[in-house]
């Protein structure tokens, strides 16, 4: 078992992992899944299909350059995970390389929810 499936209890495989940080899911403008990382979804359990109505987790960089922090507290996403989009400061674009703990933490808490929820 890998660092991520010892702090969330999930059994992981480090090839599944390694692969969440190239994205886990793409949404459309009303924040439904629309494509997710077959990792993720091994991961949690869940097809892409269940992933509809599951928590939605924005992890944005506080000196991301290329997409507004604002943007998201204009949309509606009843399923957000924590109520609020979690801004890893001291990141930019690519938190899971400029922050790798603190991104893998909020990534293993994420994992850890989703896959409490279908207990």
């Amino acid at each position: 078992m890998n660092q991520l499936g010892e702090i969330s209890g999930v059994d992981t495989q480090p090839e599944r992992i390694g692969l969440l940080t190239t994205g886990v899911a793409g949404l459309d403008r009303t924040l439904r899944f629309r494509w997710a990382n077959p990792a993720f979804c091994e991961t949690v359990g869940l097809s892409e299909r269940r992933l509809s109505g599951q928590p939605l987790a924005i992890l944005h960089g506080a000196g991301e350059q290329f997409i507004n922090g604002n943007y998201f507290r204009t949309l509606k996403a009843p399923t957000l995970w924590r109520d609020e989009v979690q801004t890893i400061h001291d990141a930019g674009h690519l938190p899971q390389w400029e922050q790798t703990e603190r991104f893998n933490a909020l990534l293993a808490a994420f994992v850890t929810d989703c896959a409490n929820r279908g207990r």
